[in-house]
């Protein structure tokens, strides 16, 4: 009988955890154009509905922001997991608090 190596997957959370970075949209202001040019990144942008869910999916004429320009929403910064960490200290370099 040949000796299999049982492996476990790993939790979803901790995956999900490295590969992304959730984040208020406004936090973003200033930074969002150097991230964009020194890390490898997808910025997903969410609005939070009534219920308190963040919602994803078509923009209005304004890029779903309001009168003032801000969007209210989150931004979700997906990315390999390298990426990701860079990224997170780049912000943190920069005072933004990440969790």
């Amino acid at each position: 009988m040949a000796n299999i190596s049982q492996t476990t997957m790993p939790d979803p959370s901790t995956l999900r955890d490295s590969t992304q970075i959730v984040l208020a949209a406004d936090v973003l202001d200033g930074f969002r154009e150097d991230l964009d040019e020194q890390f490898t990144l997808t910025f997903f942008e969410m609005d939070v509905g009534g219920g308190g869910e963040p919602e994803t999916g078509g923009a209005d004429e304004n890029g779903g922001a309001d009168e003032n320009g801000e969007t209210g929403g989150y931004v979700r910064l997906i990315g390999s997991p390298v990426e990701i960490k860079a990224a997170s200290e780049f912000l943190s370099r920069q005072g933004v608090s990440i969790r």
